[in-house]
């Protein structure tokens, strides 16, 4: 097994901060934390909440810091009632080449270890991380072995930056292709964009140009997901997709992953010709580091945001409409909604209608019945759709998405277009105080259960 740990940029900040408050005493944390378990046996630790901890809780001793027994049951308590692992912190301020534990620390190892699996759930995990000034070192303890883990690469969420990796792979683009975008970017800014694993949901209108787009600025990992084909009526907005595509109903996943390749020939491209609603699909946007949501569909809406809280990744959603009544445009415009884990969810930001999302994710007969009796719209009628507001929309997602990974700005959150008055409208969001999915979802992983909530009833 291998192990990794990832938090939001947020709660890095937080952490450093309650860590460097002291250059020379050592400084103490509790993480709690979900996971992620990927393919090749490797488990994805994530932050889920930060307990910062000072006296009474504490011991400064020759030895260094020593939680008191009541401080190791409230951090055993708080694991429990939050239904998480619990990680560990501690600094050793004078470090400044790599950083290891002392021989105190993996005395106390044995201890805590055999205490924390008398109290945890039986499949939760215990991790224990130490500091210096420019490296991190850390360990992870299962329920399953008594040998612990190497935990090897500390991230910030979604953005491909390192914190510290014992073994970081060198990421490589072509300079002279891309020097244009250098100047904007940066160097390193370029290599986080050829260094995360993007993950699209819907290959149709905005989700082709979206996928072309990234590969054209030097995105090289991609996870695409859609289970349609290519119709005739696609061809109006559906990018790189032909009338040779329509005749043999070929999947829109292999139309993108085709134009990709034809961009950026050395682009590693998962396609995944399933709904979102299959355990492929989870799996596969576990494997992701940032997701887009490129449907008009509000059950996937509300899967994804959960998804995005739970596992910590950054989730840019996007929708594009036309209202026409007697051939008479009244409405058009869409909407790029960025979600941040702990910053605020589409809930939050209002960009979910909740009613219809229950509706889409009700059997069939269910839907047929609440059609009839009028609870919702029948939803079964084409919209009308254009190429060029797609391309808007698909271009301010993935300039917000540049800004996310690469930080060369701070992303807008939440963005409205008006197509008739051509109008581009920031729209503030924060969290909810009352939001489950920010408050209780955030950082639990695979302890969310969300694979069987949303693909089990389908």
């Amino acid at each position: 097994m291998t192990a990794s740990f990832v938090l939001t940029d947020q709660q890095w900040s937080e952490l450093q901060c309650h860590l460097r408050s002291s250059m020379t005493s050592e400084r103490f944390a509790v993480l709690l934390a979900g996971c992620c378990h990927e393919r090749n046996n490797h488990v994805t630790l994530l932050c889920h909440k930060i307990l910062l901890y000072n006296d009474p809780a504490l011991v400064d001793d020759a030895f260094g810091i020593q939680v008191t027994p009541t401080g190791i049951v409230e951090m055993m308590n708080s694991a429990i009632k939050a239904g998480t692992g619990l990680i560990e912190i501690h600094t050793h301020p004078g470090a400044k080449g790599k950083v290891s534990f002392s021989a105190v620390d993996s005395a106390g190892h044995n201890e805590i270890t055999k205490f924390a699996f008398s109290c945890l759930p039986e499949d939760s995990f215990y991790g224990s991380l130490v500091a210096g000034q420019r490296s991190l070192s850390g360990l992870l303890w299962t329920s399953a072995s008594s040998v612990p883990v190497v935990i090897s690469a500390f991230r910030i969420a979604g953005t491909g930056k390192s914190i510290y990796e014992s073994a970081k792979k060198p990421v490589h683009f072509d300079e002279n292709r891309y020097t244009r975008q250098v100047h904007l970017l940066g160097k390193e800014g370029q290599e986080r964009i050829g260094s995360v694993r993007v993950g699209i949901v819907g290959l149709g209108g905005t989700g082709s140009i979206v996928a072309r787009t990234l590969a054209y600025e030097g995105v090289r990992s991609f996870v695409l997901i859609d289970h349609d084909r290519i119709a005739v009526s696609n061809l109006n907005r559906l990018d790189g997709g032909t009338r040779w595509d329509v005749r043999f109903r070929r999947r829109k996943v292999r139309i993108a992953r085709r134009e990709i390749l034809r961009i950026a020939p050395d682009a590693d491209v998962q396609i995944v010709p399933k709904s979102l609603f299959t355990m492929q699909a989870f799996r596969a946007m576990a494997d992701a580091d940032i997701l887009f949501g490129c449907t008009d569909n509000d059950a996937t809406r509300l899967c994804m945001n959960e998804f995005s809280a739970a596992y910590l990744k950054p989730y840019i959603d996007m929708g594009s409409g036309i209202i026409a009544e007697s051939g008479r445009v009244t409405e058009a415009g869409g909407r790029v909604t960025v979600v941040l884990p702990g910053q605020g969810c589409m809930l939050c930001a209002n960009a979910v209608n909740t009613r219809m999302a229950g509706h889409e994710l009700a059997p069939p007969e269910l839907r047929e019945v609440a059609v009839k009796r009028g609870y919702v719209s029948g939803s079964d009628i084409p919209a009308p759709s254009v190429m060029s507001l797609n391309q808007t929309m698909a271009s301010i997602a993935v300039t917000e998405f540049k800004a996310v990974v690469t930080g060369f700005r701070a992303p807008v959150r939440n963005v409205l277009y008006d197509l008739l008055s051509g109008t581009v409208t920031p729209v503030r969001y924060d969290v909810g105080p009352n939001c489950l999915v920010c408050h209780s979802s955030l950082g639990k992983g695979d302890l969310m259960k969300l694979q069987t909530r949303y693909c089990n009833n389908r």
